[in-house]
């Protein structure tokens, strides 16, 4: 089956390799010269991916059942646990397979990118989300060592949850549009080629 967006580039002084991209994504680049680096990229995801799952998942379960875990501080924790989770049991993994699959041309350039944007998507939604839990967790720590008296006042459990979910929701209204928009570009410019030829 082989790649169709395929061209040859300079990657070093007077040497060319030929490379693939996805018009969804044109600053990622793989060289398919090169088959050392996507092994080694799926070796590490593999190992790590499992340990991150595991542990974020003992972090909600804990928060959970134990009670004196089921602190105010800690709804954001466990919320942060979450899209650390989805992270290492989705994304990663399955950018380690899109690497070993464009290494190894083993189907065609549609798929390879709609893989890939399944695989960066919820990678910069999911950091971004990470993003505003950390800032609100500092907010709090903030609150919790400046305000120390009025912290139980200020610092409530459904504040928190309503913390948590604005984080999830502000981050897919940030990141959302711009992601679909540049895939709808990239859409756009595979059709204009196609029409072309």
């Amino acid at each position: 089956m082989g790649l169709n967006k395929t061209e040859t580039a300079t990657v070093f002084p007077n040497t060319t390799r030929s490379v693939f991209y996805c018009s969804h994504a044109p600053p990622i680049i793989w060289d398919l010269q090169d088959t050392t680096s996507p092994w080694v990229f799926a070796a590490v995801a593999f190992i790590i991916s499992p340990p991150a799952v595991l542990l974020n998942a003992l972090i909600i379960i804990a928060v959970k059942r134990r009670r004196e875990l089921k602190r105010t501080s800690n709804i954001l924790l466990s919320s942060l646990a979450v899209t650390d989770l989805l992270v290492g049991s989705l994304c990663v993994p399955l950018s380690a397979v899109v690497g070993l699959l464009v290494s190894y041309q083993v189907l065609t350039d549609y798929y390879i990118c709609v893989l890939d944007f399944v695989a960066i998507s919820p990678t910069v939604i999911l950091t971004i989300c990470s993003i505003f839990h950390l800032t609100m967790m500092a907010w709090e720590r903030y609150v919790a060592i400046r305000k120390w008296i009025d912290y139980k006042v200020m610092v409530t459990q459904s504040l928190m949850k309503k913390l948590a979910i604005i984080a999830w929701i502000s981050a897919l209204v940030t990141v959302s549009p711009p992601v679909f928009i540049t895939a709808f570009a990239g859409m756009m410019r595979d059709n204009e080629r196609l029409l072309a030829l």
